[in-house]
């Protein structure tokens, strides 16, 4: 992907439910927050996902909000932190050519 949100989430805006795997999402640009994931009040499962090179306001990365809002990952390289519960997550840059 590589797309720009004029407020939040560049890839993703979500209210409900996403189930995601085998994905990139690089590239992404959002004006005030998340340039990749915006949840705003769903519940996320996401595995075997690299997630790097977004853009926006902090963090940059991902953002939950929301009371019932849930972010899952799993086996997946996340630039940054994040307001995520997951297991063997990375943090390193995939060197993308």
């Amino acid at each position: 992907m590589n797309n720009t949100a004029s407020d939040v989430g560049g890839a993703i805006y979500m209210r409900q439910q996403l189930s995601m795997g085998n994905s990139t999402l690089f590239g992404n640009t959002a004006t005030n927050d998340a340039g990749s994931i915006y949840n705003w009040d769903g519940a996320a499962t996401i595995q075997n996902t690299i997630i790097w090179g977004n853009t926006g306001g902090a963090p940059t990365t991902l953002t939950r909000t929301g009371a019932n809002a849930t972010l899952t990952i799993i086996h997946s390289d996340i630039q940054g932190t994040g307001v995520f519960t997951g297991m063997n997550n990375i943090n390193q840059n995939p060197l993308r050519v």
